[in-house]
């Protein structure tokens, strides 16, 4: 007669990944919640962590369906992580291929339905599958999640409605099953599985390296107990520790961080833009999508923060006291004044002092105390770059001779062509910093996809080198080369006395006519420059 699924776990109390197929065995004929806790247990310590499953390249994908097919326990989690990382198309079929139902699968769909990875209507066909798949929940807990009346907050209307009345209907119809069967004897088996100590342990010692996110050397305790538990983050962290990296192992990084960065994002993955970078093994640079307020009001303060050096967007995230690590900031007045934060701008200038290096920041023009409060940035006493988004000339006008400029590198403003021409600007922008004495002054002309810089360099008492950036980075609107060029010669013509590096981006092609008139511009007899002005003379002369 063959053993029930129970007596099988008991035997296998020793062999995690075994261990746990007897208890989803188990779990397909009594759906109790103390099986479902176990199960949980076991997985933490029978799961698997293989590499080249995340993304959408034909690699990542083949390993998926190769591990898929294999039809373990132990590799649900990992294959749930990367589930939704294909085509919603790809995706449904990659739920058929998730077997038989377990509560740490329902468990990863519930976490998946709260992430709402698919939002277009086209993406319906998944989400009736989804719905399909998770009308085999059993777990009491998933059923409380999956009931949020948040849930889906983050999708457009109609299709936000559509996926609610789906969730009703689910609901409707897992309530009806009534509730969950009493747990079977488990006899002392739970005393008998090893606790998840390791996990607490490492819980532990992560919680040591968002104390002190300056110091190596929790990372690398960390690291060293990942790896004795099989985690490859042991080794990412190990990697990028090293003071330096041969080939091979920055393609091993590489391959770390596309297989498992994601995962290790954790929470904050459903917010962050794909730009997001790992250094010392955790999360250093990201950008936040700021569509997605509600999940970011819950993520305010998380401890994952506290690596992160580098971030944009947010300001409720990048004002918070958890971000002890942050060193470049980039933030708008405006968003912040629309985020509940209508104070943002004093937080990061005045009041709370904080390590900002570098601050791109889009100020709200017409508060002349939010003007002053910039000209000395009295909170970031080791800011050495600052740059300004936004039309330029109520901005620039009121930095002139601001305290703040003595302890920059690097200063630049950030603006669209279409309101105000970038040669029109030059014209009285660089006589009112001419005084300034910042090492670098650049210029950014956008839209993004095709973006002129402008670097002019300080030489003396004057700036006289430049670096002109110019042509498209992307093929959007091909047809403003001639746009983009004429502009580039205008302002050419108007810094006769600077010295000029031309730079031409991909898919530019007019870059030969730019430099045929630099030549001709340099080879132009040339009158002695003008004695250099004060900055308050230059501030009261007329604009043109």
């Amino acid at each position: 007669m063959p053993k029930s699924p129970l007596t099988r776990a008991r035997e296998l109390v020793d062999d995690p990944p075994a261990l746990l197929e007897a208890l989803v065995d188990a779990w397909a004929e009594t759906p109790a919640l103390e099986l479902a806790e176990l199960i949980d247990r076991v997985t933490a310590l029978a799961r698997t962590n293989p590499p080249g499953l995340r993304g959408k390249t034909k690699a990542a994908k083949a390993a998926w369906d190769t591990l898929a097919a294999r039809r373990r326990a132990a590799d649900l989690p990992a294959l749930l992580e990367a589930l939704a990382d294909v085509s919603s198309g790809d995706a449904q079929l990659r739920l058929v291929a998730l077997g038989r139902p377990a509560p740490h699968v329902d468990a990863a769909l519930v976490a998946l339905a709260e992430v709402a990875p698919y939002r277009a209507t086209m993406t319906r066909p998944f989400w009736k599958a989804m719905f399909a798949r998770m009308a085999e929940i059993r777990d009491p807990r998933l059923i409380a999640r999956l009931a949020d009346p948040e849930l889906f907050a983050g999708v457009a209307e109609t299709q936000r409605d559509w996926l609610r009345n789906r969730r009703d209907d689910l609901l409707d119809d897992l309530r009806a099953l009534g509730p969950p069967p009493p747990s079977p004897s488990l006899a002392g088996l739970a005393d008998r599985i090893a606790a998840p100590a390791v996990a607490h342990d490492l819980a532990a010692l992560e919680r040591a390296v968002f104390a002190t996110p300056d110091d190596d050397a929790p990372r690398l305790v960390l690291a060293d107990a990942l790896l004795e538990a099989g985690d490859p983050r042991g080794e990412l962290i190990a990697l990028q520790c090293r003071e330096t990296l041969d080939k091979d192992q920055r393609a091993r990084e590489k391959e770390l961080i596309a297989s498992h960065g994601k995962t290790w994002l954790g929470p904050l993955a459903p917010i962050l833009r794909a730009s997001f970078r790992f250094e010392r093994g955790f999360l250093a640079a990201c950008e936040v999508n700021g569509l997605k307020a509600e999940i970011i009001a819950e993520l305010v303060g998380h401890p994952m923060w506290a690596t992160v050096r580098e971030l944009a967007g947010s300001p409720r995230i990048a004002l918070d006291p958890v971000m002890r690590s942050l060193r470049v900031l980039e933030l708008s007045a405006y968003e912040a004044r629309n985020t509940g934060l209508p104070e943002g701008w004093r937080d990061l200038l005045v009041d709370v002092p904080r390590a900002i290096t570098a601050l791109h920041f889009r100020p709200r023009t017409e508060e002349p105390a939010q003007l002053a409060a910039l000209r000395e940035c009295k909170a970031l006493p080791a800011l050495t770059s600052l740059t300004i988004f936004g039309p330029p000339e109520a901005a620039a006008g009121a930095l002139v001779d601001a305290p703040v400029l003595a302890r920059l590198d690097h200063l630049g403003f950030s603006f669209d062509r279409t309101p105000t021409p970038f040669a029109r600007v030059l014209g009285w922008f660089a006589p009112h910093f001419e005084a300034a004495r910042v090492p670098a002054l650049r210029l950014e002309l956008g839209p993004d996809y095709h973006t002129t810089e402008l670097v002019l360099e300080r030489e003396g008492s004057r700036y006289a080198r430049g670096k002109l950036t110019i042509g498209p980075t992307s093929a959007v609107r091909p047809n403003w080369q001639d746009m983009i060029a004429s502009e580039a010669m205008a302002i050419l013509a108007a810094l006769p006395d600077v010295a000029f590096e031309l730079v031409a981006r991909r898919g530019f092609t007019q870059i030969d006519q730019i430099r045929k008139q630099l030549a001709q511009r340099d080879a132009a007899p040339r009158s002695p420059p003008p004695a250099p002005r004060s900055a308050r003379a230059a501030a009261r002369a007329p604009r043109r």
